[in-house]
């Protein structure tokens, strides 16, 4: 709650998911085990009627309101992505989704979706739906043995959960959004305290005073682990092990006696709060959403209004639906409950689709047509796999233009670069030139490396796929490469652990780079360096949606929009190697002091950063009158040929 209300001192707050995960599996195993021990088998539809009557009720109501604050607040493409979000979650697939659109937990640009935090509860019933067939199973092998069978339950959930931790700090390296939403790289925090529930425990009145020091440095390391980890560790990974050991302590150590911590943990106001703990979650974060579009400046801070709002929709939900559909006696057989849950979902899927479907009626209003029909960046790079994802290293043989032609131009760099591909696969047809892309998400062509936040980590994938396109182009020897890089990368030591924080790469760093690459380039290739276009910091799209009938609201000033664009690094390159030239063309897409958002019907940015794919090609005649002339001389000579 402090860390989604914007306490920035309590940076480990999302931590607090992964209490969350040990305590279910604590709790759902225990009844579990329970039930196999006492009837030598496990009922799934009893276990998933439990589950529908104690979830389904609550979550539905807050995704019906949701998506009404949506149908009012929301821009059209926003409430159609926030419809589809819905759906996800009333199937509990949200978190797959979620993997599937790249979005980055941490990411300013995808915290606006109200439905982001179900994916947790999307990946707990993901694990229940694979675990209690599992449990059933076991429980079926070893009916009529009761002795050792906890013993043996605890061997099998450890094994898993070994294997689970091990494929967690895998995934953390290689794919760190799957390891963050995916069950694979989370299932052992579940299996942790599913493990509790078989250690042996002696009830006593009492405490040791070992009891008392382990619980309260479980404590001390379970709150203090909120305040020292921040976004820049990989996670879940090994320090996810202090709040999973330090929730799976406290637990131990309070089933078996009553320590000091134990009887703070077991104050009436700390159980009221855990009797409405799922549905303040539910809650929290659609008002974290919508809080100033509903309360606008009425001085009660964020801060102070989400808790205290969301708390109090909690105890409603919890008296006026929880409750009740635990208790209602018709709800009570297995058969009622699953026929519920359909209807439910139903429910919601509906209103999605409704939403739905007045939202496409409001994109496709003539007045916003341009907008959506620029939405989609996605080029012929992206739909071909030309353009490499941040997991892979190794260049794709892609070839655009006239293929057998002489005439080589290799387009080297990050999305900055493939950006610039329409206006250029446009001039290749044109030109019979064989266009060659090599391009690569969050990866500059500067031979340097930089530090990604995806990874948490020196993003060691783009150092190996360079070196790759330098050995390349050094055996295809084009005669022109076109060099383009976003310009606000940070060096690889910017984010490890301890660090003061991001810091920008230097202009020094930036030449040293640059010249670097230039001097692994073969020396018969002619160079262009395209300048980085202006970022307006912002969806572009969605401001225009907002406004579209006043368009000039979702304008940028030019000087901010182009700071950090390393030009003197650059003109200082092309001073120092004759074969390199300098393309600017920012004064074709900003005005002397102001950035346009869209011109008459086209609309120039797709993202916070990137221009759109119809913008870019409009910009070619432009981007022709900068390139080399030894460049259009072998051209007219590859021309001339019959």
């Amino acid at each position: 709650m402090l860390f989604h209300a914007g306490i920035r001192a309590v940076p480990g707050g999302f931590l607090g998911v992964d209490v969350f995960f040990v305590l279910s599996g604590f709790l759902i195993t225990g009844i579990l085990i329970a039930e196999a021990e006492r009837t030598g088998r496990i009922s799934l539809s009893g276990f998933w009627a439990r589950r529908i009557r104690r979830l389904l009720p609550a979550a539905m109501l807050v995704s019906g309101v949701t998506l009404v604050l949506s149908a009012w607040f929301d821009s059209p493409l926003a409430e159609k992505a926030y419809a589809r979000s819905a759906i996800a979650f009333a199937t509990y697939w949200s978190n797959l989704l979620y993997v599937r659109r790249g979005a980055d937990y941490f990411n300013h640009t995808v915290t606006s979706d109200p439905f982001l935090h179900t994916w947790s509860l999307a990946v707990e019933e993901q694990y229940y739906l694979v675990f209690a067939p599992l449990c059933l199973l076991f429980a079926l092998t070893f009916r009529g043995r009761t002795d050792g069978f906890r013993r043996r339950f605890f061997s099998w959930v450890a094994a898993v959960s070994v294997a689970s931790f091990a494929a967690c700090l895998w995934l953390t390296s290689a794919r760190p959004l799957l390891s963050f939403y995916g069950l694979p790289s989370r299932a052992w925090e579940f299996g942790v305290g599913g493990m509790l529930t078989c250690l042996p425990t002696t009830k006593r009145s009492g405490s040791s005073d070992s009891a008392e020091w382990a619980a309260f440095a479980a404590l001390i390391a379970l709150v203090g682990v909120w305040f020292i980890v921040g976004e820049q560790f990989p996670h879940p990974g090994w320090i996810t092990l202090v709040p999973v050991l330090a929730t799976a302590g406290l637990v131990y150590l309070g089933t078996g006696q009553t320590t000091r911590v134990g009887r703070v943990l077991e104050l009436p106001v700390m159980r009221k709060l855990g009797r409405l703990s799922y549905s303040w979650y539910l809650w929290h974060w659609p008002v974290t959403i919508y809080w100033d579009r509903l309360f606008g400046k009425t001085g009660v801070p964020l801060l102070i209004g989400m808790p205290v709002l969301s708390l109090m929709l909690a105890q409603a939900t919890y008296v006026v639906v929880e409750a009740p559909a635990r208790q209602a006696r018709w709800l009570q057989s297995a058969r009622r409950s699953l026929l519920v849950a359909p209807a439910l979902a139903l429910s919601v899927i509906s209103v999605s689709l409704v939403n739905t479907r007045l939202s496409s009626r409001r994109v496709h209003d003539p007045s916003l047509a341009y907008i959506l029909g620029a939405v989609d960046r996605r080029t012929v790079l992206d739909t071909k796999g030309c353009h490499l994802g941040i997991g892979d290293a190794v260049p794709r043989d892609c070839v655009f233009g006239q293929p057998n032609s002489d005439m080589v131009v290799v387009l080297f760099g990050d999305s900055h670069a493939a950006q610039w591909f329409p206006a250029l696969e446009s001039v290749a047809l044109q030109r019979g030139w064989r266009l060659v892309p090599m391009t690569k998400s969050s990866c500059p062509s500067l031979d340097l490396s930089v530090w990604i936040d995806a990874l948490k980590r020196a993003y060691l994938e783009c150092d190996r796929w360079r070196a790759q396109v330098f050995a390349r182009l050094a055996v295809l020897k084009p005669a022109l490469v076109i060099m383009s890089n976003y310009s606000w990368y940070q060096p690889a030591d910017s984010g490890p652990p301890g660090t003061a924080g991001p810091k920008p790469i230097s202009e020094t760093l930036w030449q040293r780079g640059l010249a670097e690459s230039v001097r692994h380039l073969p020396a018969e290739s002619a160079i262009l360096l395209l300048q980085d276009t202006p970022r307006p910091g912002f969806d572009v799209p969605t401001c225009l949606l907002e406004h579209v009938y006043e368009p000039r609201r979702c304008e940028f000033p030019r000087d901010r929009a182009l700071a950090r664009m390393h030009a003197a690094a650059i003109h200082a390159i092309q001073a120092a190697f004759s074969r390199v030239s300098y393309a600017d063309l920012n004064d074709f897409i900003c005005d002397t002091l102001i950035c346009q958002a869209a011109r008459r019907d086209t609309m120039l940015y797709a993202d916070q950063n990137h221009l759109t794919s119809n913008f870019a090609a409009s910009l070619a005649p432009h981007l022709l009158a900068f390139l080399p002339g030894e460049v259009g001389a072998k051209q007219s000579l590859s021309n001339t040929r019959p």
